[in-house]
């Protein structure tokens, strides 16, 4: 359930950020405002709703005799940081589509391929020990199993050093993401 929630709503804040120029086109030729509202009001939106989402997760927590542990943390930060990695590739692709209109089309077949290399039906535990470095080197894969470990309480499947190193890479694409964006919308909006 937890794997469901945050992969669809890192899944549908890229898709949705990949096309907020060309799906916002009429009003951004009407007026002139910052662009970055779209990507950004995207993302608070989505995090809004998974946070509502997994609200589920408590009740279940309580019906299952699960306490609540010192890594619950890492709920919210694999929320947030699946988020901000989202909308930073998001960023980075939405001024390719309005060039390349097929751009969103290509983003959810690799995302579609991404669901199902994600661990979001299985565990790390179900990786053989040989290839469980190679699998947690996805970040994705890495939220989900802080996500996990936040609710079970079981860090043994993922360290610190592979939690930092994919809040790194999320926190990279959202810093790239934006400067690609702030410095290709204008030239971008021309081709709407």
């Amino acid at each position: 359930m937890i794997g469901i929630l945050i992969f669809t709503t890192f899944s549908k804040t890229l898709s949705s950020c990949t096309s907020c120029l060309v799906s916002n086109s009429s009003l951004i030729q009407q007026v002139y405002f910052p662009r970055e509202i779209f990507p950004t009001a995207i993302s608070g939106f989505r995090l809004m709703n998974l946070c509502l989402s997994i609200l589920i997760i408590f009740p279940y927590m309580m019906y299952e005799s699960l306490p609540l542990t010192k890594y619950m943390i890492l709920l919210p930060l694999s929320m947030i940081f699946s988020i901000m990695m989202a909308q930073g590739f998001g960023m980075m692709t939405a001024s390719i589509q309005v060039r390349i209109r097929d751009t969103k089309q290509v983003i959810d077949l690799i995302l579609r391929a991404a669901f199902f290399l994600s661990g979001v039906f299985f565990g790390a535990e179900h990786i053989p020990p040989e290839h469980l470095d190679t699998f947690l080197l996805n970040p994705i894969a890495v939220f989900l199993e802080m996500a996990r470990a936040a609710v079970l309480g079981d860090m043994s499947l993922v360290t610190w050093e592979q939690i930092l190193r994919s809040m790194l890479i999320a926190v990279s694409a959202f810093i790239i993401g934006s400067v690609i964006f702030v410095k290709s919308e204008r030239k971008a909006v021309k081709f709407l």
